[in-house]
């Protein structure tokens, strides 16, 4: 199960989202700008939320009543964003091999 209740403010943007989920398909969708991959970088934990609390089968991911934030690399979690974010003479797949 994942539980997401998070607040996140950018300059020009104020991300504001709560659902949970259990072992079923979930799709975020919406415009573009609605924060559809802002919330999943802050699932994997590439981005820090302003507060608020993700939990993944019962596991802490970040809390920020307890200040607790688990790094990218302790969540196991995998994110590939939609354009190429590492290495942009790799190819997809190279960059998802690196």
């Amino acid at each position: 199960m994942l539980e997401v209740n998070l607040q996140k403010r950018l300059t020009q943007f104020q991300l504001d989202i709560a659902f949970t989920t259990g072992q079923e398909l979930t799709a975020l969708f919406g415009p573009s700008g609605s924060g559809k991959s802002l919330t999943l970088r802050a699932i994997a934990g590439t981005v820090q939320p302003d507060q608020g609390r993700i939990l993944l089968h019962g596991t802490v991911l970040y809390d920020s009543t307890r200040a607790q934030n688990l790094t990218p690399q302790q969540r196991g979690i995998g994110y590939v964003p939609q354009h190429y974010a590492l290495f942009p003479h790799l190819t997809a797949a190279a960059n998802i091999g690196f």
